[in-house]
């Protein structure tokens, strides 16, 4: 029984490996480009930790198994530092610093606000994205004003030092404005923005000048895909099955979608004249293609400056990061990175300096 239980261990670590070794490399090259991939990078956490228990049970049993689970575990090594890092960030003059803030404020929560479900929520949400890291620049997902009552957003950052500033409404909707924002301390010179082929995601840029140099911000929104875990609660067996065809149906578009928005991104980051800050709300885990995509012409300033896991979105699943700020690392430098804490909106603020 021991011998059986030991070959079927081995037989799944093996298989373990060789899918392990595939899917890093294909994550490292990008190739082939098909929404299939988005799941097969959406299991590298999984592989990982699944490579951690094999790798210390073969230590204990046979070390010399122990090897294979090793290699793979230091192919998949540059993974691990997109989900956990540990920073002593340096401080510098702040004269010489630029602090951007990013966030996807769930447009100020003003449906729940308005439907009188949630009245508390929506002034506690308003004040924290205008008071959040004194930052220099406030990029916004999910923007909202409608110029009523506690939604005079733009009006109330503009009072708060944030005078220049450049917007994009979203299409689809007619109450209020809905849409993609970037508010500045410092003049912006150029604004370009685009919609992407849904109508709903696209990207604003922005050519600010700070201090005497100019810096191109792009804010963006990748395709949302509306998956709720919160759906498969009280469900049975029939509901659950045809919840997960759903889902499945959902990530597929959601893969597809956002492949075809990164490359978008990816033109402008190439034909950019400056410095290029990159911050946005990516809808796809660290693994996915479209990180990959902007991680071969920008540094993740998690990565390089963050803490812990970086954790971005407080509703199920809590444990992913999806919300991100990359840099020209050849022409900028990440001092100092934090996500906020405040459950206000359904995703948490970035603070890049």
């Amino acid at each position: 029984m021991k011998k059986l239980f030991l070959a079927l261990s081995w037989f799944f670590t093996m298989l373990l490996c060789a899918y392990g070794f595939l899917a890093s490399l294909w994550a490292y090259v990008l190739w082939p480009k098909h929404w299939a991939m988005g799941f097969v990078y959406m299991s590298i956490p999984l592989v990982i930790i699944l490579g951690l228990i094999f790798g210390l049970f073969w230590l204990f049993v046979q070390p010399r198994r122990a090897i294979l689970p090793l290699i793979m575990l230091l192919c998949a090594w540059p993974f691990l530092a997109r989900t956990l890092q540990f920073h002593k960030n340096d401080t510098l003059d702040e004269k010489g610093v630029l602090k951007i803030m990013s966030y996807n404020a769930m447009f100020f929560d003003y449906y729940q606000y308005t439907d009188k479900i949630d009245k508390q929520n929506a002034p506690k949400l308003i004040e924290y994205a205008i008071e959040f890291g004194d930052a220099d620049v406030k990029v916004f997902q999910e923007f909202f004003d409608n110029k009523k009552d506690i939604f005079k957003i733009t009006e109330r950052l503009q009072a708060a030092g944030y005078r220049h500033y450049y917007l994009m409404e979203n299409p689809l909707t007619k109450q209020g404005f809905h849409g993609l924002a970037i508010f500045s301390k410092y003049p912006m010179i150029k604004q370009k923005s685009k919609y992407f082929s849904d109508g709903a995601n696209g990207f604003l840029i922005a050519d600010i000048i700070f201090k005497k140099d100019t810096i191109r911000l792009i804010n963006s929104h990748l395709y949302s895909m509306g998956i709720r875990i919160s759906r498969f609660k009280n469900q049975g067996y029939t509901g659950a099955k045809i919840e997960s065809k759903s889902v499945f149906r959902l990530l597929k578009k959601g893969f597809d979608k956002r492949n075809e928005e990164v490359d978008e991104l990816e033109k402008q980051i190439k034909i950019s004249p400056y410095p290029v800050l990159l911050c946005g709300d990516f809808n796809e885990t660290p693994y996915s293609y479209a990180y990959g995509k902007v991680g071969n012409y920008l540094e993740n300033a998690f990565e390089n400056a963050g803490n812990g896991f970086g954790f971005t979105y407080n509703h199920s699943p809590q444990f992913i990061r999806i919300d991100n700020q990359f840099y020209d690392a050849k022409r900028l430098q990440i001092v100092d990175f934090k996500v906020g804490t405040k459950k206000y909106s359904d995703h948490y603020p970035l603070l890049g300096t």
